[in-house]
């Protein structure tokens, strides 16, 4: 059942072509309790703006067509001023501080038997000899011995990562060249559904790319849940 709720102060820019790939993204099951609008869309950029039905909560992101850039910002309804959420520039940042992450463990004591991490090096694991495991979660990382408390939380943990890979490379697939580090970044942001699915209309996503975006976003949860629930032994 699709419910549509207009949003006074939203500015509809949709052509007609625009109509129907639109439509199909409004009518995903993860977009439901969402007003999705495309604001603006000229040569230069394109805007849309996306409002949380539970939340009340506006985002607007911009999409800078010359350089594929792109800015996403939470709105006050009543003060209209913006709060950033997250942009390219910062994930570049990000992403390039987090593929330097290494394991931290000594290759003369132990020896690697498994390991895995998704598309942007977020969320990573190594298993070694002697149960050894080295976790990380967005920059923390974690160094466990496993045993009979933490080998659900662990293997959960593996899971995950592997899961989110699996959606990260279907999502970059569907996507195609527009598929950047910085938007694969994006849809395991810390953050809300309603700014992830405004940057990927933004940039053109379709609604297959945005369904298995939501699938990683899942995914990229429970890798932080169960990240935080593993204990050293």
């Amino acid at each position: 059942m699709v419910f549509v709720n207009a949003i006074p102060s939203f500015a509809s820019a949709e052509s007609t072509e625009l109509n129907t790939d639109l439509q199909k993204i409004r009518n995903l099951d993860v977009n439901q309790e969402l007003t999705i609008q495309i604001i603006k869309d000229n040569k230069q950029q394109r805007v849309v703006e996306v409002f949380e039905k539970d939340t009340g909560k506006i985002y607007r992101s911009i999409f800078n067509k010359k350089d594929n850039s792109f800015e996403t910002v939470e709105i006050d309804k009543k003060t209209k001023i913006e709060k950033n959420v997250f942009s390219s520039k910062t994930f570049e940042t990000q992403y390039n501080g987090e593929q330097l992450q290494s394991s931290q463990i000594s290759s003369m004591s132990f020896s690697l038997i498994d390991s895995g991490s998704n598309l942007s090096g977020k969320f990573k694991y190594y298993v070694y000899t002697q149960k050894i495991w080295v976790v990380q979660c967005e920059g923390k990382s974690k160094n466990p011995t496993e045993t009979s408390n933490n080998s659900s939380d662990l293997q959960s943990f593996r899971n995950s990562v592997n899961n989110l890979r699996g959606a990260e490379l279907r999502f970059s697939a569907a996507m195609g060249a527009a598929a950047t580090s910085t938007l694969i970044a994006a849809i395991t942001a810390p953050t809300g559904w309603g700014p992830i699915v405004a940057t990927l209309t933004a940039v053109g996503a379709g609604a297959a790319a945005i369904a298995e975006a939501y699938n990683s976003y899942v995914y990229a949860k429970d890798c932080r849940f169960y990240f935080g629930r593993i204990t050293i032994r």
